[in-house]
């Protein structure tokens, strides 16, 4: 652990969200608003919910690596050249994957994924989407959403 981390442990309890609203319940309706907030935003103008939406299939990292089984991944498309994509690790611990997005070409071009849960930008070239796939790696009980546009 660097040191900063060490500080930043040493100084903060870890939150047991679950403890903090039983004791409280009108927390619940607080903390449920917020995260109500929190998606609207994360997913303003997302195809999520709209257009054609359809389950992916993850497949093996690598060989005798089955963590691909805990994951759940949706992908929604209501415009072409960008859609939205739900990746949920079901599973508590870390978990990877390929998964190939069902999208009519696909392997044609570059195609910016961005993070919309946080800040986080990537160019994913077409191709490798198709084949071998995009990888995926998640932390246990990690959920992302991720947008792609072709650029």
């Amino acid at each position: 652990m660097g040191e900063q981390q060490q500080l930043l442990s040493d100084r903060f309890e870890p939150l047991n969200l679950v403890e903090l609203l039983s004791e409280d319940p009108l927390l619940v309706g607080t903390f449920l608003g917020l995260l109500q907030s929190l998606f609207k935003f994360a997913l303003r103008d997302s195809s999520v919910g709209h257009g054609d939406g359809r389950l992916l299939r993850p497949r093996a990292a690598w060989l005798q690596n089955e963590s691909h089984r805990n994951f759940f991944i949706a992908q929604w498309q209501k415009e072409p050249g960008e859609f939205d994509i739900v990746v949920v690790n079901l599973s508590p611990w870390d978990s990877q994957c390929y998964v190939t997005p069902r999208i009519k070409d696909l392997a044609r071009g570059q195609w910016e994924m961005s993070d919309r849960l946080g800040t986080d930008q990537y160019l994913r070239s077409g191709r490798e989407m198709k084949q071998p796939g995009l990888y995926l790696a998640l932390k246990g009980r990690q959920a992302q959403i991720f947008r792609f546009r072709r650029v």
